[in-house]
């Protein structure tokens, strides 16, 4: 667990495991949160992937503005993530998880933030096979 004063209230928590790094594939709606709250809870290093772009559908859940729509989503949101911890590594993948082979970038715990069906059976089966925790996080259209 992270040490200092900015986390000495999170510290009080049993058993309260902030891993050290995490890889968040999908940067949108759900995404975007999931690494700003692992980014603020003291992980250290975080892993990003996704390869679209903002649009204006993404401002009305995303702490955005029309000045960042048509910039890629891992860099507007490393530039945010990087405003506010600093001391937060940031590696982003500019790609989509389409084949097996794609998930070589996935490291630590994996919260699966895509709305894509194949790339969450990729991504589960990888973290598997490859002793990651994996978490699915989000909704993807096809299941209520």
């Amino acid at each position: 667990m992270p040490q200092g004063a900015i986390y000495s209230r999170q510290e009080l928590i049993d058993q309260l495991d902030i891993p050290e790094i995490a890889t968040v594939i999908g940067c949108g709606g759900t995404g975007f949160w999931t690494a700003v709250f692992l980014a603020m809870s003291g992980v250290e290093e975080l892993v990003l992937v996704d390869r679209d772009i903002i649009e204006i559908s993404n401002l009305n859940r995303l702490l955005l503005e029309e000045r960042h729509v048509g910039k890629k989503k891992i860099e507007v949101l490393k530039e945010i993530i990087s405003s506010v911890r600093k001391s937060t590594r940031i590696e982003t993948h500019d790609m989509r998880i389409e084949k097996p082979a794609d998930c070589h970038v996935l490291r630590g715990k994996v919260f699966c933030c895509t709305d894509n069906l194949k790339s969450q059976q990729l991504i589960c089966a990888y973290a598997k096979k490859n002793d990651l925790t994996y978490q699915r996080i989000g909704y993807d259209g096809t299941v209520l």
